[in-house]
This record gives structure tokens, C-alpha cells and sequence, in this order.
């Protein structure tokens, strides 16, 4: 269901004395209508005929009137096929379709590439024998970036006692004691 796509809504949203006028239920309206227009890349338009897919759990006539009533505040604009949010209001927070998609193509490009690029590698060093490097490191200095160092082993947990000072511990009272710092047989 998730799509990669979030919407942003002002924080002070809720305070906004044109949604305190349309009233709770515009407000709830317009989050959902944010959504799916943001969702479905609509570049802030809904349609008429696409109020059923979204808000089901509200008659559609109902959101008919709420979207009204947002544009009777100045929230929405009507057009001849339904309703939009001003353009400004929309460009401010989202990008156009084509943006999305021209950002889509660039990553599906870049992470075919990745993989194309993999392929070679792996299809190469099979015929490698054993022990000679395969360039990996040559490749990511050459692109400015230096190779991951190999981590540090975890250092041994130093002793609580030195070896010479280490008592015979035969009862985990006495361990107890020590630990505390008694000294008592």
C-alpha cells in the first residue's frame, strides 16, 4: 500500500482561521483530499467523478458540501470538473507530477546502472582465481570516496581484580562482600 509519498500540512494547519471557519469536518476533508491528490499525482485537482475513491467512510455528497464550503472560504478553488487548492498553496508543499516522475526515472536509471555495474563485477571476478583483487577498492577511489576501513575488534573486557590480588572465592556471600568492599572472613 505505501506508495513513497508523504504530504505536508503546516503544523499551525488546525489554526487557520479558514479552516476554524469551514468547520472540523472540512478540515478532516481536506487532509484526506490532500492525500489523494498527493497519492495519485494529480498536481492538486480532484474530480468529480473521483470522490468515491477516496474518504469512503464519508457520504460523498457530504464531501461535495465540505469542499464547497472550503472554497467558499477561499481553501479550495472549483473547477468545471470538480475542485482544486490554489496553485500556489499546492506548489508551496508538493512537487508537480512531472517532477515525481522525472525524479522516478532518475533513480530507476541509477539503480539499474548499480546493477549493471554489479553484474560486471561478479561476472569478472569468477574468473579470477583465488586472492586477486577484483578492483572493487580502484573503483570507489576513483570516485573520490576512500574504501571502508575494516572495523577495530572489540577490545577484551579488562579484569575486575588483577591475577594477584584475585581471592579464592568460595561462596557467593564472600563474592558479594567483596564486591562491596567488605573485607570480612
Amino acid at each position: 500500500m505505501a506508495t513513497g509519498l508523504y504530504a505536508q500540512l503546516a503544523c499551525d494547519f488546525p489554526r487557520d482561521p479558514k479552516m476554524l471557519t469551514a468547520g472540523w469536518r472540512a478540515r478532516a476533508v481536506y487532509v484526506e483530499a490532500v492525500l489523494f491528490a498527493r497519492e495519485n499525482l494529480t498536481d492538486g485537482a480532484l474530480l468529480r467523478v473521483a470522490l468515491p475513491l477516496w474518504m469512503q467512510d464519508m457520504p460523498t455528497r457530504e464531501r461535495a458540501k465540505h469542499l464547497d464550503a472550503l472554497v467558499d472560504v477561499g481553501a479550495m478553488e472549483l473547477t468545471p470538473d470538480g475542485w482544486r487548492f490554489p496553485y500556489k498553496v499546492w506548489r508551496e508543499w508538493n512537487p508537480t507530477r512531472s517532477e515525481v516522475q522525472e525524479k522516478r526515472e532518475a533513480e530507476r536509471e541509477r539503480k539499474a546502472e548499480y546493477r549493471r555495474r554489479k553484474r560486471e563485477e561478479e561476472e569478472q571476478s569468477r574468473g579470477r582465481p583465488e586472492g586477486v583483487p577484483t578492483g572493487r577498492a580502484d573503483y570507489a577511489t576513483s570516485r573520490g570516496k576512500q574504501p571502508e576501513p575494516e572495523p577495530e575488534p572489540e577490545p577484551e573486557p579488562e579484569p575486575l581484580l588483577p591475577d594477584s590480588v584475585k581471592p579464592n572465592i568460595t561462596s557467593r556471600v564472600t563474592a558479594l562482600r567483596l564486591a562491596e568492599g567488605f573485607n570480612r572472613p
